[in-house]
């Protein structure tokens, strides 16, 4: 009777350095940088052959962004990071039980994102983190509508 050895299962999981949290935080930022690089607002319309191109980029820089903003306190943090700078410590205050690992580790995504930036004065919005928070204005209008209207 000859035995053989069988190399061990591996998942893909496993087998890949990154891990999917950091791979699906550069795709947010990789996605924003497009989206900031291609602003223009008045284009012509799409031909036919590149409409489901751009449709298929749109959805997921879509899905991408959204997934950022679903990990927890990311959109917290973004809140209240609206107004002026805020120290770490200030930062974890505002945002009530906030743990400080969680907060550097949302921290480091929004940065990466390019949606937050550290300087002298504490962290701050970026640019485009600004322009985040004037895309959310239509989205707190409607959801007050919404909500208004619930029992």
């Amino acid at each position: 009777m000859t035995s053989t050895k069988t190399p061990p299962k591996t998942s893909a999981r496993a087998s890949t350095q990154a891990s999917p949290r950091s791979a699906q935080v550069s795709s947010a930022a990789r996605s924003a940088k497009r989206s900031d690089k291609g602003s223009n607002t008045t284009s012509a319309p799409l031909s036919a052959k590149t409409a489901p191109r751009s449709q298929q980029r749109a959805k997921e820089a879509i899905n991408a962004a959204l997934e950022l903003f679903n990990r927890r306190w990311a959109l917290r943090v973004l809140w209240e990071l609206r107004g002026e700078p805020m120290s770490f410590r200030a930062l974890q205050s505002a945002c009530g039980d906030l743990s400080p690992t969680v907060l550097n580790q949302r921290l480091a995504e929004l940065r990466e994102a390019a949606l937050v930036d550290a300087g002298g004065a504490g962290y701050a919005l970026t640019p485009l983190g600004h322009e985040l928070i004037v895309a959310f204005e239509p989205l707190t209008a409607w959801a007050l509508r919404w909500q208004g209207r619930r029992p």
